[in-house]
């Protein structure tokens, strides 16, 4: 796509509306000015502008301020920064618009740090991460091929930004520096003698980009950038969205001499970026000159320039903004970054440029289902239960097996003896649930290393492998607390597992990673160390986990951490749900048990237990006059008018790694699955019918426990009971008498059967009044709105008699009404 670099050209305006793209989460400079582009003011003279209507035209123009870092290829005292705490603290506190990634090329010190001297994975894993927290905080990023000779590096850079290009290229915060600082060109006219040099390099990279962004590029002028006038309408580059970039270090440089070079080529209609400034002297040194530096800053604000100051790092340089390292939530400043701090004091809000503005909802990932059923999702909670759509649960954890004191302050249950937390609560991001640990308390203790509490989900319900062999990445929304995103593998047995620090977030942010973005850490036997992409076959366990220090003296910035839409795209699950239903029960987990000596964090005990309340949709297959689709349940040729018939024993006696035998309810005509003690039952309906299969008893259950699964059927209470006992012992199977209700038809000594009358109608009903949804029966009802695939659309709650369903298109939906114990499921038709 082309875009015309005069913004008096009509359309630029129309085009915006297919550039711009919004954060999730804060509102930034890059939601507000859109992507930036190369223009000229109506006196001619070359400006930045954005694809935003409001700033596309003469007038408003656009300057955005920031940081460059250092070498990509430096010492700790630079690549430090590289992260995405670092970055977010820098918008915090600084209130950076842009950051640079200068990635080092090839220099003689680097060694072999560069990315054209063995160091090109390493480099493309640190881009990406300042490339994602960039667009995290709605800011611009720079991507530096920071050479000073470039010329000798065509091919190298052109498949570098190709790479990029198609890689990043449809992000509107991301801007692409071919050239950083050619060497060569001191004096006028050698600048002119050789740019032609640069101009065929740069035509050359630019093409390759061009292939799959028009995203705005900058280029590099002769001798360290100090000869943009150089740029005539005979020599400049073939590309409407190229600016070109110009470089000063204030104790080195004047606006009256070098200034006047960049002005030059401004007059001549061409887009100037000052992509490096220094506060100091132009080899990073001397001394901060106030005076000099206000005048440039006076100069830059004047022309409408935006920039980037030289470096945010503690290397032992003048020009260096920091004093200390990117860990901590807050920097230690020198006399050069406290003053640039001072210059980039600007806009604390901003506003998106469309009527849309960047929201903090899940919705964009609230779809759960594909056209055929399955999902890519693990789970986005809007069922509200425990149970992962890969059929394992959610569970909470501490550090209290390795002898901490940490703690969460999410409501607990104890179930034989072991405390399990309620992880999943009430959302704040626009969708119904999410997964949680609140109140985090990091308490050392007597813990050998540092404190930890953990949320996790076990992706089986017996904790066994999950194939994930088909997931090309993985991702999530967080906010809260800087949190280890750990994937477990069962052939780990040191608990090093693959990991990535994920920093803190007042906002919602989506995090999406590959699996080599995630890496063991460096203690233990380095034997155990592997390739997590060749061991797909065996994850087990997804966990994220808020750790302190090892002296036990920090605590997490906030002390809460939101989990939602967790996903792995590539994959076809069929939903694990019990019985079709959407539940809305909140989540449990389990205690930590066993722990290592070398690790922080602890597995969650084998017998996790999950507590919640589902509600399950009964089939409908019956029209009425009103469009409402009501139920109607089945009669078997067994069973008494009316009555709920269950086939297989409801108490049942099994050892550990033994079989639970299969149950089936027939009449069914509502459900409600009341707890999750069971969690590895899974219940299927089809019509009115719900089988609940033969199953494997998982091996961890302790003999003598007692596990009671509680269900209400057509309004009626049913228990499956299974006494856990020892290898030898009798297995045989007790029907079950418990209800006053049941008659008992002694059918076979292999199948049990019970009769049990109906419970009353159901009082709820609804109906459609144009588009309005009429419910009756209750006084205060909670709605939900579905597609026909089972995805939800609309939540609506304290619903008092009606409510307007005008937003939603026309079709068919299905919809969910509950009140206290009682729920109503229908299909509705919207005109």
């Amino acid at each position: 796509m082309k875009i015309s670099n005069s913004i008096k050209v009509a359309g630029l305006g129309v085009l915006a509306a297919g550039l711009v793209s919004l954060s999730f989460g804060r509102v930034g400079p890059v939601s507000q000015y859109g992507q930036l582009q190369a223009g000229k003011n109506a006196d001619g003279k070359g400006r930045i502008y954005g694809s935003c209507p409001t700033y596309s035209t003469s007038g408003n123009e656009v300057q955005v301020k920031g940081m460059s870092l250092y070498w990509s290829s430096g010492e700790a005292a630079s690549t430090d920064f590289f992260t995405e705490s670092a970055i977010n603290t820098m918008v915090s506190e600084m209130k950076i618009e842009i950051i640079r990634f200068p990635m080092g090329i090839s220099e003689d010190w680097d060694r072999s740090r560069g990315y054209l001297s063995g160091g090109a994975e390493n480099q493309k894993k640190m881009l990406k991460t300042v490339v994602e927290a960039a667009i995290a905080n709605d800011i611009y990023v720079i991507i530096d091929w920071h050479s000073h000779q470039a010329e000798n590096q065509t091919s190298q850079a052109k498949e570098f930004f190709s790479w990029a290009a198609q890689t990043y290229g449809d992000k509107n915060n991301v801007i692409f520096e071919i050239y950083n600082e050619p060497k060569g060109g001191w004096g006028e006219d050698a600048a002119r003698s050789y740019w032609p040099t640069i101009k065929t390099y740069a035509e050359t990279v630019i093409a390759a980009i061009r292939q799959y962004s028009d995203n705005l590029v900058l280029v590099g002028t002769p001798y360290f950038d100090q000869y943009p006038n150089v740029v005539t309408p005979e020599t400049a580059i073939n590309d409407d969205n190229v600016a070109y970039t110009f470089h000063y270090y204030a104790a080195s440089h004047s606006t009256d001499t070098e200034g006047r070079n960049a002005l030059a080529a401004m007059n001549n209609g061409y887009s100037v970026f000052v992509s490096e400034w220094g506060t100091g002297t132009a080899d990073g040194g001397g001394y901060v000159p106030e005076d000099a530096n206000n005048t440039w800053q006076a100069w830059m604000d004047k022309y409408k320039l935006s920039w980037a100051n030289w470096s945010a790092s503690k290397i032992g340089e003048t020009t260096a903004a920091f004093t200390s390292a990117s860990t901590s939530s807050t920097f230690g400043y020198t006399d050069s970054g406290r003053l640039v701090k001072g210059y980039l004091a600007g806009a604390s809000t901003y506003t998106a440029c469309s009527n849309v503005p960047a929201s903090s909802s899940s919705t964009e990932e609230s779809s759960s289902s594909n056209a055929d059923g399955t999902t890519d999702f693990i789970d986005d909670f809007e069922d509200g239960d425990s149970l992962a759509y890969t059929g394992g649960v959610w569970y909470a954890y501490n550090d209290a097996n390795d002898d901490g004191k940490s703690t969460i302050s999410n409501k607990t249950f104890v179930v034989d003896g072991e405390k399990g937390y309620d992880v999943v609560i009430d959302a704040d991001n626009g969708s119904s649930y999410m997964a949680a640990m609140t109140g985090i308390v990091l308490d050392k203790g007597e813990n050998k290393y540092a404190p930890y509490v953990a949320l996790g989900v076990k992706l089986n319900a017996d904790e066994s492998d999950y194939d994930l062999s088909a997931c090309k990445t993985i991702s999530y929304r967080y906010k809260g607390a800087t949190h280890n995103f750990k994937v477990e593998l069962s052939t780990i047995e040191n608990y090093n597992y693959h990991l990535i620090e994920k920093s803190y977030s007042s906002e919602w942010k989506k995090v999406t990673l590959e699996f080599d973005d995630l890496a063991q850490s460096d203690w233990g036997d380095k034997k155990t160390h592997v390739n997590l992409s060749d061991y797909k076959k065996n994850i087990n366990k997804f966990t994220w986990e808020v750790k302190g220090d090892e002296k036990g003296l920090t605590q997490p910035k906030y002390d809460y951490l939101y989990i939602d839409d967790v996903r792995c795209n590539g994959l076809s699950i069929e939903p694990v749900k019990p019985a079709s239903s959407s539940s809305s029960a909140r989540s449990s987990s389990s205690v930590a048990s066993s722990s290592s000596e070398k690790s922080s964090s602890s597995i969650a005990s084998s017998s996790s237990i999950a507590s919640s309340s589902s509600s399950v949709a009964s089939s409908s297959s019956a029209k009425s006059s009103s469009s409402v689709e009501s139920s109607s349940s089945a009669k078997s040729s067994n069973s008494q008018d009316g009555s709920v018939v269950v086939s297989g024993s409801l108490e049942q006696t099994v050892v550990p790694g033994g079989s639970f035998e299969s149950v089936t309810f027939k009449n069914v005509q509502t459900f409600n699955r009341e707890s999750y003690n069971c969690y590895f039952l899974s219940f299927n309906q089809t019509g009115s019918e719900i089988v609940v299969p033969s199953t494997t008893i998982p091996t961890h259950f302790e003999v003598g426990s007692v596990l009671t699964e509680t269900l209400t059927i057509n309004g009626q209470k049913y228990e499956i009971k299974l006494n856990v006992t020892a290898a030898g012992s009798s297995s045989s199977t007790t029907e079950n008498s418990s209800s006053s209700e049941a008659e008992v038809n002694s059918s076979s000594s292999e199948e049990h059967t019970t009769f049990v009358q109906a419970y009353a109608v159901n009082p709820l009903k609804v109906s459609i009044a144009g588009r309005m949804l009429q419910i009756t029966g209750a006084d205060v009802v909670q709605v939900e709105v579905f597609d026909m695939q089972g995805s939800p659309v609309a939540s609506f709650r304290q619903v008092a008699g009606s409510v307007s369903l005008e937003k939603l298109r026309q079709g068919n939906y299905i919809v969910r009404v509950r009140s206290g114990s009682m729920n109503l499921t229908r299909r509705v038709s919207i005109k």
